[in-house]
């Protein structure tokens, strides 16, 4: 039995050198394979930092910076993989390209030499989110899927849209056209109300309808619009004293709907039937 730094062990075998191994030299031994299980393999990471802005605006593009990192956290000059990206936003892209689809391999000076090298950092523009709300983006090797890295980006959308239609009316004397005027909320948080004004055309007469009903177009989430109407032939909205609320009559020149606390993801649409004079 041989005894090292206190430490008692039966000797088994004989090294080399013809000396019996010690605990000493067996112990260096471990610690060396344990070094070269630890040391890093070129052109492989150990994850990736996603660099990307906290806010961004529906359908802006932006750019993302990402690192590909080794086991303590430095930047893998010599990292050579091919990385895959993914969204919570199935409608995101990358340069133009369905973000699902979009994979990027890797260049380095030092090991796998590209025009241009990445050397561990590269930053990737173009990158479009249209999704209201908090999106992720994440990046992982495509043969080490553990290689990842994720970042988490606020998507902020313009509260309300408008739109009216039809546009354009061309249409014969006596012809009745109906009017929309339809709003969309895209927002992340927002919750309010707000008005809709709208003119009958000039040439037009407005075609009274039995209720108030028949000039709500319906919404996702049930909201009741209150109807004011204005005879004033004005060409720029009148003053808010010259509305009466309730059922248009004939004669009516200006049409507002005040639409109650409009919530997150709420469409719907404000309407009215003319006559063609």
């Amino acid at each position: 039995m041989t005894w090292q730094g206190g430490i008692g062990r039966r000797g088994h075998g004989v090294s080399p050198s013809g000396e019996t191994p010690t605990l000493a030299s067996a112990s260096r031994a471990a610690v060396l394979i344990a070094l070269a299980a630890l040391a890093p393999v070129p052109g492989s990471a150990d994850s990736y930092r996603i660099i990307a802005p906290e806010v961004v605006g529906c359908s802006a593009p932006f750019w993302i910076t990402v690192v590909a990192l080794d086991a303590v956290g430095d930047t893998k000059t010599d990292y050579c993989g091919t990385t895959d990206f993914t969204s919570t936003d199935v409608t995101a892209t990358i340069a133009g390209t369905p973000m699902a689809a979009y994979n990027y391999t890797w260049k380095s000076s030092v090991a796998c030499s590209g025009v241009p090298n990445d050397d561990g950092v590269r930053v990737f523009v173009n990158v479009v989110l249209r999704l209201p709300g908090l999106q992720t983006i994440t990046a992982a090797d495509t043969v080490v899927p553990a290689t990842n890295g994720l970042a988490s980006i606020m998507v902020g959308c313009p509260d309300v849209k408008l739109t009216g239609s039809p546009r354009l009316v061309v249409a014969d004397s006596g012809t009745t056209v109906q009017f929309r005027a339809c709003w969309s909320n895209y927002g992340t948080d927002s919750v309010f109300s707000f008005l809709i004004t709208d003119a009958v055309p000039t040439n037009m007469a407005f075609v009274p309808e039995a209720s108030v009903a028949a000039l709500d177009g319906g919404n996702t989430h049930g909201l009741p619009l209150t109807v004011g109407y204005s005879t004033d032939a004005t060409p720029t909205p009148p003053p808010p004293d010259s509305f009466a609320d309730g059922n248009p009559v004939s004669g009516t020149r200006w049409l507002r709907w005040t639409v109650p606390e409009v919530g997150v993801a709420t469409t719907g649409c404000a309407c009215f039937r003319v006559k063609v004079d």
